[in-house]
């Protein structure tokens, strides 16, 4: 048995954010940074921390997985929750 991996306070924050539907980064930055406004690379700093929390919601087996649509050009990418059956 693999031992769980924990997750940090943003993370906890951004799950507690993700819903079922996409949402774009630009709108989980501005959530996440809340009531700051987010750095200058902000958005990026988000997307690799969504992409880490990912791996570790699948490391861990939750009940959830965190997915995340690919990247279109300049377009913003999404995430969201998407429950296990």
């Amino acid at each position: 048995m693999t031992q769980r991996i924990a997750y940090s306070a943003r993370e906890q924050r951004a799950l507690r954010l993700l819903k079922s539907r996409p949402q774009e980064t630009t709108a989980l930055c501005k959530l996440l940074y809340h009531p700051a406004e987010p750095p200058f690379y902000g958005q990026q700093t988000i997307v690799g921390m969504l992409s880490t929390l990912a791996r570790k919601v699948e490391i861990n087996n939750e009940s959830y997985r965190v997915r995340k649509s690919n990247r279109i050009g300049p377009k913003p990418i999404s995430f969201w929750k998407e429950e296990q059956a």
